[in-house]
């Protein structure tokens, strides 16, 4: 019974992002902006995010990052698993000192003569979208921002 409920624990501890709960934007250092990626709970496996080819976190269920951008321009990429071989999705951001960025990654159907697929979307979100789903999402760290 007991090897059954420290199994159980386990699982459930697996099934959600650990971390503080998204309080509020922080505000990125004084020559840099920051992007705020999240994943939508619909979308069940773990994301790689890779910002201008460097790794920089993994994404699970309910969670969120951030990662700090220089001037200029930077790709953002994502993946699905552990596979870099994946499709890999991608945003640009041109940014200029102290802006805030939003980006989601969620899933939509795509409907057929005979199934419904689900396709991965990455895309930009307005601040007030963002702000408004976050507050149900914990951090995960990232190569750059740590708590």
């Amino acid at each position: 019974m007991r090897l059954r409920f420290l199994v159980l624990l386990i699982a459930i501890s697996g099934c959600k992002a650990l971390g503080p709960t998204f309080d509020k934007a922080e505000k990125p250092l004084n020559t840099r902006s920051a992007v705020f990626i999240y994943k939508s709970p619909e979308v069940k496996n773990a994301f790689q995010i890779i910002l201008n080819d460097e790794h920089i976190a993994t994404l699970g269920p309910y969670g969120y990052t951030w990662l700090y951008l220089e001037e200029g321009k930077n790709t953002v990429s994502i993946y699905e698993g552990w596979n870099r071989n994946r499709k890999k999705y991608s945003l640009t951001f041109s940014t200029l000192s102290n802006e805030k960025f939003y980006a989601k990654i969620s899933t939509r159907g795509l409907e057929s003569e005979h199934q419904t697929k689900n396709q991965h979307l990455f895309q930009k979100v307005s601040s007030n979208e963002a702000l408004e789903e976050l507050t149900q999402y914990v951090y995960q760290e990232s190569q750059q921002v740590k708590y």
